[in-house]
Formats: C-alpha cells, structure tokens, sequence
C-alpha cells in the first residue's frame, strides 16, 4: 500500500522542508544548545531518506526510529513495512508489524496533519489482519480503523494520488475476502468503487510504477476472467515506467512476474503468482489464522 516512492511527492516534500527547518534553526538565532542536536536529526532524516531509495529498508528504518519527529517516525515505519512485504516476508510477525503501526500512531500524534503518517499506519493494520485472521482483525476494529485514517488523509489533501489507491484497494479486498454482500452490509465496500478510486489515482500520479502494479495485481486477483485484460494493461504500464527508486524496482519486478503467470493462462499457476504476492508465509501465521482478511495496500 510507502506510497510516496523514489523521486516521491513526499520524499522531495521531505528534503524541502528539511532545508527549510534547517535554515530556520540558523535565521533565527535558537540558543546554540539546541541548534547542534536539532541539525544532527535533519541530517539524519535525509541520510535514511537516502537508504530508503536505494533499498536498504532496514537500515533506513533504524537510523530514522531515532528521530523526535513526526516525519522521521514515519519513514521509520514506511522503510520497515517496505522490508517485511517486499524483502523478507516470512519475518513479518504480528509484533513487529505492530511495532510499524505503532511508530506510525506515533508520528500522527506529534503531527495529526501528516498525510503519510496516516497511510502507513493503514498499510500496518492491513498487514497485522492478514497475521492476525479474520476474527481477531474484525474484533479488533482493523478495517474499521483504517478506513477513518484513509478518509482522513483524504479530507487532508484530495489531490493525492496515494491515498485514493490506498483506499480503492480497501474497497476491492474486501469485496474479494468477504463478498459484495458481506463486504457493503458490514463495511460499507463496493467493488465498482473501488476500480474507481483507483483510476483517480492514476490520473493524479500516472507515472508511479507501483499504483499500476497495485492495480494490476488487485484487478487479477478479484476476477481474472473478468478483468485479466484490464490487469494485463496496467502490469506493463508499471513495468515500463522508469523505476525511480528501489522500492519502484522491487514492484516491477513482481509486476513481470505476474505478467508471465498470466501468460500462460493457466489458472493454478496464476493463482500461486497472485498469493505469492498477496499473502504471507504460512509460517509466519499460527495454525489456527489461515484465513486472513485483506491489506490495504503498500507503497
């Protein structure tokens, strides 16, 4: 479901504005106990910035958890999520992606106006579902929860292109989990609307590679006879866009991998290729979760 990838509306957002606090601390003469530690983070946010884009998730996230600030939380929790859905899925546990969500509720309380902030906290409930089953998750208010921060971030900027895909992809996995029924009785999702948002989506970013992978791999994954075409089409669109990060490059990597499962036309391997991607490993799961409730999507 981070969203904001590479050359990212967020990411430059985050080197603007960190130039700007910089010059700020300097222009307006703080006392100088304060001025060391408070350039020591910028610094610090824009070299994890800087491991985020070229792949190293991990280390990104650990220099960024360091932070006091409501971005270098954030990143913190968006590099880590990027490391368990896209590196090394089978260590993603139910406590180190609540360990995300939390560093992401963190983030939000030091900044209620942090549009990706709000986001990765969605993608880590929409993760923690999946380990935790459809029981637990429905309990624990996880759809619920996450569709107040997506409508959040949506009343906060409606132009981004993120935050309509993010929730596009509520709407249409939870059609595919439970059901038109089922899935607008209990939570208000529709499958129509879903496909919707995520055509907005792109017209606000058309030339982010991994909302035309999500895409992709959500449309084939709801119905492949239905919308496999539709699938196809958006798969190449994001394999033949520039990558311009590492997390861009890890998403067209699946997007050609999808590709060729729907090549052959042949239903049982498609369907391996599209629980490849969607699900996690049956070990990182306890033998009584293996019904697992949808994500919301990782940027």
């Amino acid at each position: 479901m981070w969203r904001d990838a590479g050359q990212s509306r967020n990411v430059i957002g985050w080197s603007f504005r960190l130039l700007g606090l910089a010059l700020c601390l300097l222009s307006a003469l703080l006392p100088i106990w304060r001025a060391p530690d408070a350039l020591a983070e910028t610094s610090d946010l824009l070299q994890a910035i800087r491991l985020y884009e070229s792949g190293e998730f991990e280390a990104a996230a650990q220099l960024a958890r360091g932070g006091h600030d409501s971005e270098s939380l954030t990143l913190a929790a968006r590099a880590q999520l990027a490391y368990l859905s896209y590196v090394d899925r089978q260590a993603a546990s139910f406590t180190r992606l609540e360990a995300c969500a939390a560093l992401a509720k963190r983030a939000i309380a030091l900044d209620p106006q942090n549009v990706e902030a709000h986001l990765q906290y969605v993608v880590a409930l929409g993760f923690m579902g999946r380990v935790a089953g459809n029981i637990r998750a429905h309990l624990a208010g996880y759809a619920t929860d996450a569709r107040t921060h997506l409508d959040t971030a949506l009343k906060l900027d409606p132009q981004n292109g993120w935050a309509r895909g993010m929730l596009g992809a509520w709407h249409m996995e939870i059609v595919r989990k439970g059901g038109g029924f089922l899935a607008g009785s209990v939570y208000g999702a529709k499958l129509d609307e879903g496909i919707a948002l995520y055509r907005q989506a792109l017209q606000l970013d058309p030339e982010n590679p991994v909302l035309h992978y999500e895409f992709g791999l959500a449309l084939a994954a709801q119905d492949m006879r239905r919308f496999g075409s539709e699938a196809e089409k958006q798969l190449r669109e994001a394999i033949t866009l520039p990558a311009r990060n590492a997390f861009e490059g890890l998403a067209q990597q699946r997007a050609q991998q999808l590709l060729i499962a729907l090549a052959t036309r042949n239903r049982n391997i498609v369907t391996a290729a599209i629980k490849a991607q969607t699900e996690f490993p049956e070990s990182t799961l306890k033998p009584a979760q293996s019904n697992r409730p949808p994500a919301y999507g990782l940027r």
